[in-house]
This record gives C-alpha cells, structure tokens and sequence, in this order.
C-alpha cells in the first residue's frame, strides 16, 4: 500500500492479478460451463468473457457498468476480450446466466488455488 495524490491510498494488486489470470483460464470457465450446462449456448458474452469482465470491475472500480462496458468495447480494458456487443446483451446475459456457472468456477479456481496458499 502506499499514498497517491492527495493522501488517497493505493494498493497494488499486480500479483492478485497475476494468480487470478494463472488460475482462471478460458480452459477452466470452459469446463464449469461443460459440467454445469443443461440447455445454454455459448454466446459472444461466454462465461470466460463475463469472468474476465468480472474481475476487471473488481479490481478497477470502474464508475459504471455502462463505462466499464465502453472502456471493454474500445480497447481500453486490457484484461478483457474486446466484444462488440449491446451493453443490452452484456445486462440479459447476466440476468439470465445461472449463478451455479460461477460457482464451478470459483470452486475450479479454490481448488488451484489451495496447493500454492501458505498456510498461516
């Protein structure tokens, strides 16, 4: 941690980041969407799009969805795939995609996780 402008506080997430992007892979969010899947299509927002858009929204607190989403459709957001989609279809993706998809990938990712945690 360390003082910015101002006396605001930054904090530097360069290796939360990097064990987020070593352990949530488009392989891993692949295989939570094959096991937990009945009826639903991959579609441009795929469950590794919207995992990554995630954790940039975690990570960056942007302003908005709606800005993070136009930042993500420039360019702007390295850690995101550059989708060219209706901030409309990013909205009913989220509502309509069940939760249990994200929970296999946090249980996929806990589970890469654990091996390399110190114990404390």
């Amino acid at each position: 941690m360390e003082r910015g402008k101002g006396g605001s506080v930054r904090v530097d997430l360069t290796r939360t980041l990097e064990l987020l992007t070593q352990r949530i892979t488009g392989a891993l969010c692949g295989a939570a969407f094959t096991q937990v899947r009945s009826n639903e299509r991959q579609r441009r927002w795929s469950l590794w799009a919207l995992v990554q858009f995630w954790t940039a929204v975690i990570l960056r607190a942007p302003p908005s969805l709606s800005h993070a989403l136009s930042e993500m459709r420039e360019g702007r957001e390295p850690w995101v795939p550059r989708l060219q989609a209706a901030d409309e279809a990013f909205f009913q993706r989220c509502r309509d995609l069940s939760w249990k998809f994200f929970q296999d990938v946090f249980r996929r990712f806990t589970e890469r996780l654990v091996p390399c945690a110190r114990p404390l």
